[in-house]
């Protein structure tokens, strides 16, 4: 990493129910991906406790956490898109904590962007994984264009005897090579969906 690139922590909201294995594998990720990462509206002590692991977990909303500092929620709905420049302009850069489905369903709007009156822009026009937007978050902030990040959508996953699974998300093409969260294939594997 290079001094001249802005400070920006990154901030998964914390938006479901409960931590399953896919929703951790996200998370520990996306802690690897960025130097400064905080979970926040992490509501109880022992998810709280468990998400310290991987980086600072905070009960507060993100608005509330880091309250007098320029915030930017990453919502499919928002438009424009974030660009590089703009990381001057924020210090904190809200991924919201949602697994997703097929479509979008306005939830981060709905639970992050709009109740907290946050300002938003959009990583584009597919759906990517928690860990995946903050890459493409942070890839921005390093100084690319989103149309610069190649993404692959409804990539296959062979679950063996004939089997197999097709993800209906958008996974960045990396030096040539899928980037899929780790241990996702084994985790489709060894509960077979």
């Amino acid at each position: 990493m290079t001094d001249d690139l802005p400070r920006t922590t990154f901030c998964i909201e914390h938006a479901e129910a409960r931590i399953d294995e896919w929703l951790w594998l996200e998370y520990a990720h996306a802690a690897q991906l960025v130097e400064r990462l905080v979970f926040t509206n992490v509501q109880g002590a022992e998810e709280r406790e468990r998400l310290q692991e991987l980086a600072e977990a905070r009960a507060e909303p993100a608005g509330e956490a880091f309250a007098g500092q320029r915030i930017l929620v990453t919502d499919p709905e928002a438009e424009p898109a974030v660009r590089p420049d703009e990381f001057d302009d924020f210090d904190v850069l809200v991924v919201g904590g949602i697994l997703g489905v097929e479509e979008f369903t306005g939830k981060t709007g709905k639970l992050i962007t709009r109740p907290q009156h946050l300002e938003a822009r959009h990583l584009g026009p597919l759906q990517l994984p928690i860990d995946m937007a903050v890459l493409v978050g942070n890839l921005v902030r390093m100084g690319l264009e989103l149309e610069d990040i190649e993404l692959t959508k409804e990539v296959e996953i062979e679950l063996g005897e004939g089997r197999s699974v097709e993800l209906p998300y958008a996974y960045p093409v990396v030096e040539g090579q899928l980037l899929i969260t780790p241990g996702v294939v084994d985790d489709l594997k060894r509960n077979g969906l």
